[in-house]
């Protein structure tokens, strides 16, 4: 005990809680299920930014050791834990204001020990599946219930929500979700709009993606987050759909692009934070205004293309060059390949024996099964239709006239398959099919109402890394090689965060952001 008196605890960036932790958990579990955890460093840098207030509710839906939690009482205290006793609006703050929830048992016991020491006998953190609200205990539902949003005005969605657990009115959520694994359980995927990809389910999906959703629902509207995420959400092409829905709900603060050292030695992932805000309802009633009048404005824009696209088909070779740029766009990332969609079997054996090379190529060099079975189904159903109209007896014309309509089905499905791989094909769905005009219809409208909303977003990169290449922390040293301690006697660490930190402070100030107003 001598020897425990002398270490600093609380009066710390809480460093030493993180290395013991990641310490506790397996190699396995951090490569299986992304546990890694997040540098102090970035943990300030994301409070300092967000700058949470002590009367507004935070959360943290992937809290591993609580470090956003903690270190947001540190925020509203004005500085690091002492393990004295609290200021009277920290101390609230940690007792009713910070709530954290995780599916690792060693971390929940961690962050609920270090959260009933600095709530002074309090906690708010639950171990629980944040992305399967149906499998929450009766402890989990009954600490959450206070915080799930009321809908007075619609008493349908109000019960469903008191039911099902799927909208918070928390303020503030920051949240490092694992970055590892999938999620393939149909029942939970069924709750999230990003598990849709052009109007269908698909079979798996990033659980980081979907944590990216689940965020959004925990915060009220005018609510902010931050959420750590690989930096390939934000920038691959086949990913758009995912950043559009983005748009449609919340405002994009900020993104601070996190130098590749920052998780090692557990991971070299380019990761980058993502800063939101939730639209708020007045907010969403101006974009609806917009949307409103390029719905009237749709039927002149679609009547143009279906009359110059009129006698295009899977067949029919088209010039790239002069498709209309807004039919273009659609087409690139509407029929991007998607190997996690609901696909038919017919187009998963495609895919197995990698035919499809790029996105526009002739169907009868690339895809000679489909075009030879296509013109074998039309020869058939020709001689069909001859043999029907020739027919003596009604039960011949009943058996053709069946064998008719099924060959018809099949034409039509293995014709539909073909206009997808093909230009042709798919500008013919895009302006006939009927649920592909529709995503058409919400694309180039979305791509107006974006144009309406446009606004500024700071982005930065962290140059400087808290790591060095082998995953140790790089320390400020003296010139003789001795560490450079901050007041509370605790090495400095090299980095740039916090001047990162400070210009959005900046930015945030002269765009008269609402939590950064003087």
């Amino acid at each position: 005990m001598s020897f425990l008196e002398k270490i600093k605890l609380f009066n710390s960036n809480l460093q030493i809680i993180d290395e013991a932790f990641e310490y506790l958990i397996p190699q396995v579990s951090k490569k299986k299920e992304g546990q890694f955890f997040t540098p102090r460093s970035v943990v300030d840098m994301v409070i300092k930014m967000l700058n949470p207030k002590a009367n507004e509710i935070v959360v943290d839906p992937a809290c591993g050791s609580a470090g956003f939690l903690l270190h947001s009482v540190m925020w509203v205290a004005g500085g690091v834990i002492t393990g004295k006793e609290l200021p009277l609006s920290a101390r609230n703050f940690a007792q009713n204001n910070i709530t954290g929830i995780d599916f690792a048992s060693k971390a929940v016991k961690i962050a609920k020990a270090i959260n009933l020491i600095v709530g002074d006998g309090k906690s708010h953190v639950y171990k629980a599946n944040s992305l399967a609200p149906d499998t929450w205990d009766d402890e989990t539902k009954a600490g959450l219930r206070p915080r799930l949003s009321r809908f007075p005005a619609n008493p349908e969605k109000d019960r469903e929500n008191q039911k099902n657990f799927t909208h918070f009115d928390f303020d503030v959520l920051m949240t490092n979700p694992p970055f590892a694994g999938t999620v393939k359980q149909r029942e939970i995927l069924r709750i999230y709009e990003l598990a849709e990809k052009n109007g269908r389910l698909v079979r798996k999906i990033g659980r980081h993606i979907l944590f990216l959703n689940r965020s959004l629902q925990f915060i009220s509207p005018g609510g902010r987050m931050a959420i750590v995420l690989p930096q390939g959400l934000l920038n691959n092409t086949s990913l758009e759909y995912i950043r559009r829905w983005i748009i449609r709900d919340a405002r994009i603060l900020a993104v601070v692009g996190l130098h590749v050292n920052t998780f090692k030695p557990h991971t070299g992932t380019k990761t980058s934070v993502l800063f939101l805000q939730k639209y708020t309802d007045k907010e969403k009633q101006e974009s609806e205004k917009v949307r409103a009048e390029y719905e009237v404005k749709w039927q002149d824009f679609i009547g143009r293309l279906k009359d110059q696209y009129q006698t295009v088909n899977w067949n029919t070779e088209v010039n790239e060059e002069k498709i209309p740029e807004e039919l273009k766009s659609f087409i690139e990332i509407h029929f991007e390949t998607n190997e996690d969609s609901e696909t038919s079997e017919r187009t998963e054996q495609a895919n197995d024996e990698s035919v499809r090379e790029s996105e526009n190529y002739n169907l009868e060099e690339k895809e000679p099964f489909l075009a030879e079975e296509i013109t074998k189904l039309e020869e058939t159903l020709k001689k069909k239709l001859r043999e029907l109209s020739s027919a003596d007896s009604g039960e011949s014309k009943k058996a053709l006239a069946r064998e008719i309509q099924a060959l018809r089905t099949t034409l039509s499905k293995i014709s539909q398959e073909a206009s997808e791989r093909t230009l042709g094909g798919r500008i013919h769905l895009s302006l006939n099919e009927q649920r592909t005009c529709e995503e058409f219809k919400r694309f180039w409208i979305e791509n107006n109402v974006f144009k309406k909303i446009d606004y500024p977003i700071f982005f930065a990169v962290n140059l400087k890394p808290v790591k060095d290449n082998t995953g140790e922390y790089r320390y400020r040293k003296g010139p003789n090689g001795e560490f450079i301690l901050d007041k509370n006697g605790h090495p400095l660490i090299i980095h740039d965060l916090n001047e990162i930190a400070d210009d959005f402070i900046k930015f945030a100030k002269e765009k008269e952001f609402d939590f950064w107003r003087d």
